[in-house]
């Protein structure tokens, strides 16, 4: 793994739902990080209110270089890298490119007609790589493909290992990608 001292978007786990913890004491120390959101009625007393909520338990990522992220896990044994198995079996933490994370940032916090996929749950077939042409979105690159539980194909962005966010988009949106 990268030991130098250039930041990246870490994957990561907070147990016991300590997510909003962990977000508040990394903002504190001076990493940049983002939790995904989406918004759900729930019963306060005998009233029903919108609340926001963490859309996936427990994950997070961080922008931060990776000894500072090593030094703030020492004191925190509830934050915990969300790591891949390599061919020689070794895990390494899942490092997410910068432009797939400000993808991922902007369709989560423009748009509340998402869907959350866990890979692991799911099985994510490939799809046809698109770009988004126009639009509020434009510029985006991902799949296009059908996804379980809709009926019209979705615009997908996928961070490997993690999760993959879905939307509707219109076919005269988007241009292949040869």
């Amino acid at each position: 793994m990268d030991r130098t001292d250039t930041p990246h978007w870490f994957a990561m786990r907070a147990t016991y739902h300590r997510e909003m913890k962990a977000y508040d004491e990394l903002t504190e120390a001076g990493a940049k990080v983002f939790i995904p959101m989406r918004w759900t009625k729930k019963k306060v007393g005998v009233r029903m209110k919108r609340v926001e909520e963490p859309a996936i338990r427990s994950l997070l990522f961080v922008y931060c270089s990776q000894p500072f992220i090593q030094q703030f896990k020492i004191r925190r044994n509830y934050l915990q890298y969300i790591c891949s198995f390599q061919k020689d079996g070794v895990r390494k933490p899942i490092i997410v490119p910068d432009q797939q994370m400000e993808d991922f940032i902007r369709i989560s916090t423009e748009t509340e007609e998402l869907t959350y996929i866990d890979p692991e749950k799911e099985n994510i077939a490939p799809g046809t790589r698109v770009r988004i042409i126009s639009g509020p979105f434009e510029g985006m690159m991902g799949t296009f493909q059908r996804v379980n539980g809709h009926r019209n194909r979705q615009f997908l962005i996928q961070i490997e290992g993690v999760l993959a966010i879905a939307i509707q988009i219109s076919p005269n949106q988007i241009e292949v990608i040869k």
